[in-house]
């Protein structure tokens, strides 16, 4: 991710194999460049990953295409590669949903569903905050207070959803099967 005619000018790379490498140059623009190419190729991807495990190939849920298609990128063809073979090992269905792919491509599903912010109300960080304090104990609850349950379905690993527990000042709640 360097600019190598720069740094062969300056003494940074050598000249020799600058020119080498730089027989034909073709300038790819990032993903985020090409929103239309990101779902048709995550479904390439879906269709190597099941071929892989020798399984049918799951289809993408409107939900988790529409994640994908406001997700940045920043890792580019390799990062939606790897969040698709992440998703084709989650999956419990026919079909990759929104809770099958990573946290950072999610992002965008906690405020698909919330309300506007309105003149006086509290700041973004704070609607934020309170909207994943809020799903968090809605998924603890769902899930009787199973900490790993409750994290797969709220797309986060265990450790981050202790973490954001204890950011929220959330309690565990108690487990029935304890003794006593």
């Amino acid at each position: 991710h360097r600019d190598l005619e720069r740094a062969s000018r300056d003494g940074g790379f050598r000249s020799d194999l600058f020119f080498r490498i730089s027989a034909f140059t073709i300038l790819v623009p990032p993903l985020r460049n090409r929103p239309d190419e990101i779902i048709p190729l995550a479904r390439h991807f879906i269709g190597q990953a099941a071929a892989s495990r020798k399984q049918s190939a799951p289809t993408l849920s409107p939900a988790a295409a529409a994640a994908m298609r406001r997700h940045v990128w920043p890792g580019n063809v390799r990062e939606l590669r790897n969040a698709i073979e992440r998703a084709a090992v989650l999956q419990s269905g026919p079909t990759i949903e929104i809770e099958d792919l990573p946290d950072r491509v999610q992002e965008w599903r906690v405020l698909l569903g919330a309300p506007l912010a309105v003149a006086g109300s509290p700041d973004i960080r704070d609607q934020i905050a309170d909207l994943e304090r809020t799903s968090i104990v809605a998924a603890l609850a769902a899930c009787g207070g199973n900490q790993t349950e409750a994290a797969r379905k709220l797309g986060l690993t265990r450790r981050t959803l202790i973490y954001r527990m204890e950011k929220h000042q959330l309690k565990p709640l108690p487990d029935s099967r304890k003794p006593g």
